[in-house]
């Protein structure tokens, strides 16, 4: 890597990542676009919709984000941890952060097939950061300043991507009074449980399942006393998911232990 390249991941991954931050507090506010973050879910809300507090997730996500981006700036005794998170991780960020704001800006202008485009490929990248650092074990030293911040970062995503189809679903018009749009809810949520069990599985990061089922709650909590029988369905369906997801959750991080005790 030359030195000007160098220089370029180095300030740019940082000030991109303060740049999305910036973007996304004024799109939570209503400025810079038609349309706020909440105008749009609540324009286009349908049964997969949770409570709004379910995204205050952002803000632990992008504490934990910071502190993965900072840690080279105030972590110069990590060099392992630190060569290594600028040769595979820091370039997949920068590209993450691109996504990021390209799926922000078409989701407040109501884009939604942009949208989803666009979050199918942040959820792509950040899959990809979470596979390189399963398989770079000096990644995974000091967890708590990449693999977890990179791990809950993925697992929303991905709830994120699966979510956003629903929105554009919603956003052509489709009708919610009927079981036709409520099987494909229950599809969707069942890809959320299943897409992060699966990365669980797969990669071994603790915490990429706890977003999908802080999502289930927030939909139980959202359809939570509600009249409609198709929300109803909805409704016992979260709750059974999240008993399941909890279940799968708890057993995995068994087997981990268990493994990790073996080695």
């Amino acid at each position: 890597m030359t030195i000007e390249r160098e220089t370029l991941f180095k300030w740019g991954v940082p000030v991109l990542f303060f740049t999305t931050l910036l973007i996304n507090i004024a799109a939570t506010m209503g400025a810079l676009f038609p349309h706020s973050q909440l105008d749009i879910i609540n324009r286009h809300g349908g049964f997969m919709q949770p409570t709004n507090a379910t995204f205050l997730i952002w803000w632990v996500i992008y504490i934990g984000t910071g502190v993965s981006v900072l840690m080279e700036f105030v972590k110069s005794d990590e060099v392992a941890l630190i060569r290594a998170y600028h040769r595979f991780v820091r370039p997949l960020l920068l590209q993450a952060f691109l996504f990021h704001i390209l799926w922000t800006v078409s989701w407040c202008n109501d884009w939604q097939l942009v949208a989803l485009v666009a979050v199918a490929y942040y959820a792509r990248t950040m899959i990809r950061i979470m596979q390189v650092i399963s398989l770079t074990a000096s990644l995974r030293q000091s967890p708590w300043l990449l693999k977890y911040p990179m791990g809950l970062h993925t697992g929303w995503i991905v709830v994120s991507a699966i979510a956003n189809i629903d929105i554009l679903a919603l956003s052509q018009g489709m009708p919610t009074d009927n079981y036709v749009y409520v099987a494909i809810v229950a599809v969707l949520l069942i890809a959320i449980v299943g897409a992060s069990a699966y990365f669980f599985a797969k990669y071994g990061n603790e915490v990429v399942m706890a977003p999908a089922i802080w999502y289930l709650i927030g939909v139980v909590a959202k359809h939570l006393g509600a009249s409609s029988i198709y929300a109803q369905v909805i409704f016992w369906l979260a709750v059974v998911l999240t008993v399941i997801a909890v279940g799968i959750y708890m057993h995995f991080l068994q087997l981990k232990q268990q493994q990790n005790q073996n080695k």
